[in-house]
């Protein structure tokens, strides 16, 4: 057994490894063998998670090698189902709960093809397993599941803390690919000046980080948004403090409007 991540979240994750159900989800893939393409490089994948929260995870292979893991998303959106699966287990409806304090809204589960292509914030699993495609991630240059190497506790702590986080008139998602601060509409100022506070933002915005260019559920639920920017995890491990530049970015937008409307 082979952990990496942040160290509270590691221990509760090599508690639940013996627990997974190992049969059953061999079970389901030795079901599709014969219609699976390169059948040893496919998993039975489990997720558990809710509303705007990170997700558990757990992945069998063909072998019965096993990953139970925290991933910033739910996987599902990343790594496509080829069979849908009924199959629940309760280990990671208790594991959730144990991390987040909190019951499980959404569990799927299902046949999917490796590599992971989700990042990971902490993977407990089969040595040869989690090692073997950590290599694989190193020589294509990638970071999913070796990501969690990079993330400690208080990295965790940081990223739980920033999740869905309001600053001023702006909030914080850690996505997969990086981190995104939203500008919304100030509930103080009239929705007529809207395109006013937009063109402002997107003055200043760029000296803080890359436009946002995705098109995420999760901003779809805000109303007004005038822009966003957005953080890598390389600038985010290095240190980049994403609460107090979104605050900065806020006040300059807030300062640059007043001027605007004194004028007019």
């Amino acid at each position: 057994m082979i952990g990496y991540g942040p160290t509270l979240v590691v221990q509760k994750l090599k508690e639940s490894l013996d627990h997974l159900p190992v049969q059953a989800s061999m079970s389901e893939l030795e079901r599709y063998k014969e219609k699976l393409d390169q059948y040893h490089r496919h998993i039975f994948l489990s997720t558990a998670f809710s509303k705007d929260s990170f997700c558990i995870f757990s992945a069998i292979d063909t072998a019965g090698r096993r990953v139970v893991g925290l991933s910033i998303s739910d996987p599902f959106e990343k790594n496509l189902v080829i069979y849908s699966s009924t199959i629940e287990h309760d280990v990671l409806n208790t594991l959730y709960k144990n991390v987040f304090g909190k019951e499980v809204q959404f569990f799927k589960s299902g046949i999917v093809r490796l590599p992971f292509q989700y990042k990971v914030i902490a993977v407990v699993g089969d040595d040869d397993f989690v090692q073997r495609e950590i290599l694989k991630e190193k020589v294509y240059g990638i970071q999913n599941l070796s990501f969690s190497q990079s993330i400690d506790q208080e990295y965790f702590d940081k990223l739980c803390r920033l999740n869905q986080k309001k600053v001023d008139f702006a909030v914080i998602y850690p996505l997969d690919e990086y981190i995104v601060c939203i500008l919304t509409m100030p509930e103080h100022i009239d929705k007529d000046y809207a395109p006013l506070l937009s063109e402002i933002s997107r003055i200043y915005k760029g000296k803080y980080g890359p436009a946002y260019q995705g098109n995420v559920e999760r901003i779809k639920r805000l109303k007004s948004v005038l822009g966003a920017f957005v953080v890598s995890y390389e600038n985010f491990l290095k240190g980049f403090d994403i609460e107090k530049n979104c605050l900065e970015l806020c006040q300059k937008i807030k300062k640059a409007y007043k001027c605007v409307i004194d004028l007019s």
